[in-house]
């Protein structure tokens, strides 16, 4: 049933274009068979129009993967993910991860038969009392595994209640810490930070993640899926039944100023930042408004940012401090 309501829900859109990029995340990849996987695959080949280099991406949990899947993938999927977060037992452990050393192992071993082109792992640090060489041999494995992109998030202490941990988050220095030997380590394998929390080999960036942060449309399908009609953002309540049931999305509307100010900050995540013709393409004659605002907020934060006329983009080191800058930018002025 859900995946009818997938394909019900595709057959009621009205595509303006052909598609580069498609993401398939959460729970979805994990918890369908092999077959059904396959159907999701089929559906979306058959009724979305994808360009002919259409990207396209599946997330995986190691204790879920199977030969089977793996078939299915190297039929269809460009990218795969896989949701290591450490490749420490007892770490894992701590993050209520249920996967086990052995499903971690069958899982790897499996995808040694991978035809994917690009190749992520997901790594999770700022735990506390985990040691730096945990951080350090997370790391090594990853790249031994010839990954070409790593995505290294910070435990919070959001998700820390969400899951209801017993280890708390590291202090902000000893987080920041391994941010920076996180970068610094990945680097001397040409594996170089292109957002706070990813990174990626020459030509392995994730194009869908970089779509998003650049604030393009963005369809969101199924339980708990996220997407942007270009206007206002909208979220899918996580209840599965729900959708079967045809229940709409909900949506966060927002002012048009605020949510420029909110597609100028997310961006700004990124090492690259903002180019001038960039902006102007998706909000035309605002951008000298922005660089003026941008020009007075770095002269409050020095070394933080990098402000020129046809470039905006926060420091190596001002990126550690992004929350700060997001905050500032959405109180700007823009009427």
């Amino acid at each position: 049933m859900y995946l009818a309501a997938v394909k019900h829900f595709l057959q009621e859109q009205d595509f303006a274009g052909k598609l580069s990029t498609v993401y398939i995340g959460g729970g979805t990849p994990n918890f369908l068979t092999a077959g059904e996987m396959a159907e999701l695959f089929e559906t979306i080949v058959d009724i979305v129009p994808l360009t002919d280099n259409c990207e396209i991406s599946c997330e995986l949990n190691p204790e879920l993967l199977t030969c089977d899947k793996l078939s299915v993938l190297n039929t269809y999927a460009t990218r795969l993910s896989l949701g290591v977060q450490s490749f420490d037992e007892n770490v894992r452990a701590k993050l209520m991860r249920k996967c086990s050393s052995e499903h971690l192992q069958k899982a790897l071993k499996i995808l040694e038969k991978r035809r994917a082109e690009h190749f992520n792992i997901d790594l999770i640090y700022g735990v506390e009392g985990v040691p730096d060489k945990v951080v350090e041999n997370d790391l090594r494995c990853a790249v031994e595994l010839g990954v070409d992109h790593l995505s290294c998030y910070s435990l919070t202490a959001e998700e820390n209640s969400r899951l209801g941990l017993t280890s708390p988050v590291a202090d902000d220095a000893s987080g920041a810490d391994h941010w920076l030997f996180i970068g610094e380590y990945l680097a001397k394998y040409g594996i170089n930070r292109y957002e706070i929390s990813n990174y990626a080999a020459a030509n392995g960036s994730c194009q869908h993640n970089v779509n998003v942060w650049r604030g393009e449309t963005l369809l969101g399908v199924g339980a708990a899926a996220a997407g942007f009609n270009g206007i206002d953002r909208y979220n899918f309540r996580e209840d599965i039944k729900a959708f079967v049931a045809g229940e709409a999305p909900e949506f966060d509307c927002i002012t048009p100023p605020e949510r420029m100010l909110e597609i100028f900050a997310v961006n700004l995540r990124t090492a690259a930042g903002w180019q001038k013709n960039q902006w102007e393409k998706l909000y035309p004659g605002t951008w000298d408004k922005l660089y003026g605002k941008s020009m007075e907020t770095a002269s409050a934060a020095p070394g933080q940012w990098r402000v020129e006329k046809e470039h905006i983009a926060l420091s190596g080191n001002g990126l550690l401090f992004w929350d700060d800058a997001a905050m500032e930018i959405l109180s700007w002025e823009m009427e």
